[in-house]
Order: structure tokens, then sequence, then C-alpha cells
């Protein structure tokens, strides 16, 4: 156990002086730093605190192993890769290509190294900005639609059928039937009170005016 103490010692010391490994290699819609950089990068560090690693293929999968050079303690990882057809590669290349990606993914992801752009982070980001301009958009053109419609109709009273105000809000009701009754109605309450006879006969007109 104090063996296991001094190897996990050694790489949080190492995480401790890793550099950010991100570089502008294209990925499939996200960069990457590629596995020959990685281990240029950290070769000294891994040196400085006494670590090594080694990764071994067994049958479809790959074993990555993170040891101390002065007590032999490791820890280590497995990780299956999957059969997958590259394109413009036979098998035997497609199978290399995996290895590759999976020992970049266990290596870094063993010893704790940023080496690629959070997606996922990017993801969620993307989505809230997204749906916070949706509903910025909505309020907008919400405030913008009553602000006419204020405009355009008197101050707030009682409405009645064939009162000094109704022509108003036929003509209304002529130059907004596409936005549909309940858009129609609901503006017209900003301005207006209107009883449940009044509302039977303005959804009448509605549907006279399509």
């Amino acid at each position: 156990m104090k063996d296991k103490i001094k190897l996990l010692k050694a790489i949080a010391e190492f995480q401790q002086e890793a550099p950010v490994l991100l570089k502008a290699t294209d990925g499939y819609g996200y960069k990457y730093v590629t596995f020959d950089h990685i281990v240029a990068q950290i070769k000294p560090l891994l040196k400085k605190f006494n670590l090594g690693f080694t990764q071994l293929i067994e049958g479809r999968g790959l074993t990555t192993i993170i040891f101390h050079t002065e007590t032999g303690e490791s820890i280590q990882g497995y990780a299956e890769i999957p059969d997958i057809d590259m394109k413009g590669m036979n098998k035997y290349q497609s199978f290399g290509a995996g290895i590759t990606y999976y020992r970049r993914y266990a290596l870094t992801s063993s010893l704790g190294l940023l080496a690629d752009k959070d997606i996922d982070a990017n993801i969620y980001k993307n989505d809230d900005v997204k749906s916070e301009s949706k509903i910025n958009k909505k309020d907008k053109d919400v405030s913008k639609d009553i602000e006419t419609h204020n405009d355009e109709l008197d101050d707030f009273i009682d409405l009645d059928i064939g009162d000094a105000n109704w022509d108003k809000v036929l003509n209304f009701i002529a130059r907004n039937k596409n936005k549909g009754l309940e858009n129609i109605v609901k503006t017209l309450t900003t301005k207006y009170k209107m009883t449940a006879t009044v509302k039977e006969v303005i959804a009448k007109e509605v549907s006279n005016a399509k």
C-alpha cells in the first residue's frame, strides 16, 4: 500500500506540471492532439517523476499500464477496440487506426491529460445559446405585437358589440386573421375588457374573416 501511495503521488505531481496539449488537428467535428505529440511532450515529465507506461494489444482490446519505476507499482485499464471499417482502408488498416485512436484516449485518460476540446460542453453551450435566442426572439416578437396593437387601439376600456370601438376591433381582426383566434383575443385583452358573449362574437368574426 505504501508503494501504491508513491505511485499515486507521482501521478498527482506529474499532473500539476503537465501541459495542456490542445492542437489544431482536425477530427470529426472537433480538434485533437496526435498520439506522437502527446508522447513527445510528456516524456521529460514521466522521467522527472519516475513514471512510465506501456500499452499491450490483447485480442480485440488494449491494456494501458502506468507504472512507477522505483517501486514497480502500477495501475492499468482495459478498453475493447470495436471493429469499424474506415473509408479507404482495408480491415487491417482500420484496426490499426482504431489502436492508435484508443492508445491516445487511454493514455490521456490514465494520466489525466487535457488533449481534446470539450465537445459536450460546446454542445450544451450551443443548445443554451440557441434556446436563449429562441426565448428572447419570442419575447421580442410578442412585445412588438403588443406595442403595435396598443398604438392601433384605444385605452383599456370595456368592449361591447356595436359600440364606438367595435369597428376598430373588426378592422384589427381583418388585418390579423392569419394569426389565429387565440393570438387575436390575447392581444385584444391587453386593451379591452370583454365578456364571454363578446368573445364568442369575435370568434365568429375571425372564422368569417378567413
